[in-house]
């Protein structure tokens, strides 16, 4: 296990219990790096996504193919065989969310850890968000008793629910390092890291996601000062403000 983000892990439940379970405010309080920004984040557009009530991580695996591993496949008994190879903190998760599948007959399975059937792999650091702790996991005939398959839904609204939660908690945890924010801007802040897929307002939400990152790149060396690893891991606020173009 990955003592730095388990130190995080731990210093996150903590402020989720003293802040009586807002993953917002948990965020807020503890996130002194981008990579514990984006970890913050994903936890918190997990929680608005799905129905996740406890200070469990969970992390929604979907992505298949690294290396040419196998994708994840259904056998006829209901095992589930193949990798997931796109999984932050892959080795501190306590569950997974599992698409199987795609289009129309995609399953969502929860999965919860550890499990013998499925084992983690860090994949190699390539010199951006090295401190996520981001691997694989490979599923050996899982059996239907791992797994429970869930209700729908609305999995296409999870990555404007990530990029308005990481940014949420930036626009936050700036104002506890020092920065100043206006009233209005910190009021969004709330708004918009709170906010449920069927409560938001699509080009609202893309406008708060454009705005935050010009800000934030605009006060670049505030940024450098505030957060560790900025200057490595900056092209993550880029690749959020994608989705407000």
């Amino acid at each position: 296990m990955s003592m730095a983000l388990n130190s995080y892990k731990e210093r996150w439940q903590t402020a989720l219990a003293a802040a009586h379970g807002s993953r917002l405010q948990a965020g807020a309080q503890t996130a002194g790096s981008l990579a514990e920004g984006f970890l913050a984040g994903y936890q918190l557009a997990m929680s608005r996504t799905l129905p996740l009530d406890c200070p469990d991580w969970t992390a929604l695996a979907v992505s298949e193919g690294f290396n040419d591993l196998p994708a994840v496949t259904r056998d006829g008994e209901g095992a589930l065989t193949g990798s997931k190879t796109w999984i932050p903190a892959v080795v501190d998760m306590d569950a997974l969310i599992v698409r199987v599948g795609r289009g129309s007959d995609a399953m969502f399975l929860r999965i919860d850890l550890p499990h013998p059937a499925c084992v983690s792999e860090l994949r190699p650091k390539e010199g951006f968000l090295d401190d996520l702790g981001l691997g694989m996991m490979h599923f050996d005939q899982l059996p239907p008793s791992g797994y429970r398959a869930l209700e729908p839904f609305p999995v296409r609204s999870f990555p404007l629910m990530e990029a308005t939660s990481f940014f949420a908690i930036l626009l936050l945890a700036s104002e506890r390092l020092g920065l100043k924010l206006s009233a209005s801007a910190l009021a969004e802040a709330y708004a918009m890291g709170q906010a449920s897929p069927l409560d938001i307002e699509v080009e609202e939400a893309k406008t708060f996601v454009a705005n935050t990152a010009n800000w934030l790149q605009s006060n670049h060396e505030a940024m450098r000062q505030s957060f560790k690893g900025w200057d490595q891991d900056q092209r993550l606020v880029s690749m959020y403000a994608q989705l407000g173009a």
